[in-house]
């Protein structure tokens, strides 16, 4: 049961890290090897000294993209949802994800039989998908999507495909709400050097901790029984004010300093106030979120 990383950053590399634990405190899986993408040597090298069995070239090139593994049984899908001129795509293409997707496909089914079929394809999406959504209002896997930025328009581009062909490749969608986790907290530094915060007071914060992304992605990599498309969140929105007054605290920090946003930043363009439910997957998968909170969450990275 080997796995697949496309796009190896954060979370790609907490998986990866997840994988190689389990693998070493497994004998049954010792054949198992956790393969990722990377364009570059110099990434090719950082992951080989990870444990990371890498694989370099292009996922939106196909001239570039090497022989895939025989082994294959899970592919990870962890690309950022941004515009890439390597592609030979128009720059305002929302069809990045899905030329990556297809070349994908096209290359795994040349040598895909019964005995050897498709592997499982985890793809992870963005709640950023409800651009327009009406504030307040809570939002599941059945509200209209109304993307309103090019990243979420890639997203939901790669979604509408991925379920179009289900038949053909098994795939289950996760939609994250805002990811953070070790090295990774929103405006951290700027409290810490003492920078006014330009974000909107008000609305709500849905988040998720990096290692709840991991079991979350691990069980759909288990699970023989899953739903094409799920959102994940820990379940409890917060206003913004409030995350940042209470980030301040738990580091010794003085009282934040809010100032408005100027349009064209993009967190002001990011910032909306849904609320997002995500309790279908928890309730079919049956975990318990690792950090049920932003309190927790953010306590258990000092």
């Amino acid at each position: 049961m080997s796995l697949l990383i496309v796009g190896c950053g954060y979370v790609g590399k907490a998986l990866a890290q997840h994988r190689l634990n389990q693998l070493g405190k497994n004998v049954s899986r010792t054949n198992s090897t956790v393969y990722a993408l990377t364009r570059t040597d110099e990434n090719a090298q950082a992951l080989k000294e990870a444990g990371i069995h890498p694989l370099v070239g292009h996922w939106l090139v196909e001239e570039s993209l090497p022989e895939l593994p025989q082994d294959l049984t899970e592919i990870l899908v962890s690309v950022p949802h941004r515009e890439d001129p390597a592609s030979g795509l128009p720059a305002d293409s929302d069809q990045y994800h899905v030329q990556g997707l297809q070349l994908l496909l096209n290359r795994l089914s040349q040598t895909r039989t019964a005995e050897n079929p498709m592997p499982k394809l985890v793809y992870l999406s963005t709640t950023g998908v409800f651009g327009e959504s009406v504030p307040g209002e809570r939002v599941d896997e059945t509200t209209p999507v109304s993307p309103t930025r090019i990243g979420p328009r890639i997203a939901v581009a790669a979604e509408q495909w991925l379920l179009a062909n289900q038949s053909s490749w098994k795939s289950s969608i996760l939609r994250l709400a805002g990811i953070y986790g070790p090295g990774r907290v929103p405006l951290l530094q700027k409290l810490k050097d003492g920078q006014p915060l330009a974000v909107p007071q008000e609305g709500s914060l849905n988040l998720i901790h990096v290692d709840d992304i991991v079991q979350a992605i691990q069980w759909l990599l288990d699970t023989e029984v899953f739903e094409p498309l799920y959102q994940l969140s820990d379940g409890h929105p917060v206003r913004r004010e409030e995350f940042y007054r209470y980030l301040s605290k738990i580091h010794g920090l003085g009282e934040p300093e809010f100032v408005d946003a100027s349009p064209q930043d993009s967190r002001a363009r990011r910032s909306t106030d849904k609320l997002v439910d995500s309790s279908l997957f928890w309730s079919q998968s049956k975990l318990t979120p690792i950090h049920a909170d932003y309190r927790s969450g953010l306590s258990a990275l000092l």
